[in-house]
């Protein structure tokens, strides 16, 4: 699998605060299938440098448990800006992780995809099932019609997370809005946990493997190449199709 969010590089933004969690979750990552992963930090001018020193620092226990490591920056929505030099999600790659750090949908969204397009760079929004209610899925189709990526955390598919959060996630999967599933992992334990294995069997079960091999490997994996991500058509759990089945119309019994 490719995780392409991950919260790895040690006591920089919010990531762990010490080598040796990194480490865990480096291992935890390995376990689950994981071989190839962007070590993002919050985007702050000052970390330039320090991102990449702290990705290096890691690397060679990303060898070991067989891991290859990207250095990115998470963009705040406000900070973009076309005076930066953007960090995207791999040298080969235009694609940005992008945060829109609200709890409603800017009106200046389809601006944001429209400029960054002009600039030959990629929008992927991160995590956007922890922020919007349902109300906004509609906003979401046009954004994705436009161009924009969306990754929702694998935290967000499993018991733990919150009931909204779960709702959200597994809407924006039914009418086909999610390209990529990633781990958002900032500590080796609790909700923050790399989990990916977790939701990569979650997605099989309820969904197909193909499913999930499209969420969790394929479509990373296009989009560390600057390839756009296939199209994940809208799916039903087995559940919703045998209640589809029997609440279908009368003349089709």
């Amino acid at each position: 699998m490719v995780d392409l969010h991950c919260h790895l590089p040690v006591r920089l933004s919010d990531g762990p605060r010490d080598f040796p969690t990194a480490v865990r979750m480096l291992e935890q990552l390995a376990a689950s299938g994981v071989r190839h992963v962007v070590a993002v930090a919050h985007f702050s001018p000052e970390l330039e440098g320090r991102l990449d020193a702290a990705v290096a620092a890691l690397r060679p226990e990303a060898e070991r448990c067989g891991i290859v490591l990207e250095a990115a920056f998470e963009y705040d929505f406000t900070q973009l800006s076309s005076d930066l030099k953007l960090r995207t999600i791999s040298p080969k790659s235009r694609y940005l992780l992008i945060d829109f750090c609200c709890y409603q949908l800017p009106v200046s969204a389809r601006d944001l995809l429209a400029a960054l397009e002009r600039d030959q760079y990629h929008a992927l929004f991160v995590h956007p099932e922890r922020l919007f209610s349902l109300s906004a899925l509609p906003e979401l189709d046009e954004l994705h019609r436009l161009g924009g990526c969306f990754q929702i955390n694998a935290v967000s598919l499993l018991p733990e997370a919150s009931p909204s959060v779960r709702k959200m996630a597994r809407a924006m999967l039914r009418r086909g809005l999610v390209d990529v599933v990633a781990s958002d992992a900032h500590r080796d334990v609790g909700s923050r946990r790399p989990c990916m294995g977790e939701a990569f069997a979650w997605l099989e079960k309820k969904y197909t493997l193909k499913k999930a091999e499209l969420l969790c490997r394929v479509n990373p994996q296009r989009l560390l190449e600057n390839k756009p991500p296939l199209p994940i058509l809208p799916a039903l759990t087995p559940w919703e199709k045998v209640t589809q089945w029997l609440c279908r119309p009368r003349s089709e019994k």
